[in-house]
Order: structure tokens, then C-alpha cells, then sequence
């Protein structure tokens, strides 16, 4: 009975030291080899939200905003309300860079309502409810600003993706 709590102990360790290795490969900027190490951790468990939320960041870095999509989702379900409003953050990171920009702003708002301490998403949800269409002529212009203040708004998920901060 004793062996058994120590096979437990030593398997959730090596899920959390495991899970580390795709971190160190996302914050070395290794999108594809932390996507490619999150997907081998989900073969074996497609219910870790974790693992799906580590899969949904680095496909979003790589541009694959379908499978971010998916895997922001699937964290979802997790029990952990911070890892939910990270995702919640993370899927309108996405949706904004899809110029769905009422899906984004709903998942801001959802953000924000399991964390209304978030800042990054509330500066994204003002940024996107208050940015106003400007007259044609000056749509040039604003354009080059309007391109700084996107690249604020997609690169939140890269400080944001890990579900254990």
C-alpha cells in the first residue's frame, strides 16, 4: 500500500517537472517544440487542461490560431479559475487577431469577471470598446498607430500563457 503512494507521488511530480520542459521551450521561444511536447503530454491525457493551455500558447505564437482556439477552449475546463481567465484572455487574443472584434471583446469581458484585477484585459477590452472608425482620409494615418497599439494587444499572450503564475 506504502509503494502505491510513492508510484502516485513520483508520477505527479514527473506531470509537473514534465510540464516545465514545455515552458522552458516557450520561454526560449521553441514554439514548436513547446507545441510538439504539450501535444505528447495530451496523448496520453486529453483532459489536461494545463497541457491544452501550454498547446494553446505556443500554437497561437506559431500562428495557428485554430488550434490556439481549440486549445484555449479545452483549458477551459479546468477547475482553476485563474488558468479560465487566462484562456478567456488567450481566446480573445485570438479572436482579435482573427478581426473578430465582438467575439474578443466578450472574451475580455469574461476575463474579467473571474479576474477584474487583470490589466492587460481590461486595457484590451477599452482599447477595442472604445476604438472608434475613423473618416477615410484620416484611416491611413491611424493606421501605423492603430498597428503598435495590435501588437501590444496579440503579444499579452506570450507573458500570459502559464497556467502556473
Amino acid at each position: 500500500m506504502c509503494n502505491k503512494g510513492y508510484i502516485a507521488g513520483f508520477v505527479a511530480l514527473a506531470v509537473v517537472f514534465g510540464q516545465d520542459k514545455g515552458i522552458t521551450h516557450y520561454q526560449s521561444q521553441e514554439y514548436e517544440a513547446a507545441q510538439d511536447y504539450y501535444e505528447s503530454v495530451l496523448m496520453d491525457n486529453r483532459n489536461n487542461p494545463q497541457a491544452q493551455f501550454g498547446r494553446g500558447s505556443s500554437a497561437f505564437q506559431r500562428g495557428d490560431m485554430e488550434t490556439a482556439k481549440h486549445g484555449f477552449e479545452q483549458s477551459l475546463k479546468s477547475h482553476d479559475v485563474q488558468l479560465q481567465s487566462k484562456a478567456m484572455y488567450n481566446l480573445g487574443n485570438t479572436f482579435f487577431k482573427n478581426d473578430k472584434k465582438e467575439e474578443a471583446l466578450a472574451f475580455y469581458r469574461k476575463a474579467l469577471e473571474l479576474n477584474p484585477e487583470d490589466k492587460d484585459a481590461k486595457f484590451n477590452y477599452e482599447f477595442l470598446k472604445y476604438q472608434e472608425k475613423p473618416p477615410e482620409d484620416q484611416q491611413k494615418q491611424e493606421h501605423d498607430q492603430n498597428r503598435s497599439e495590435e501588437r501590444r494587444v496579440g503579444k499579452e499572450c506570450r507573458s500570459r500563457w502559464s497556467p502556473y503564475h
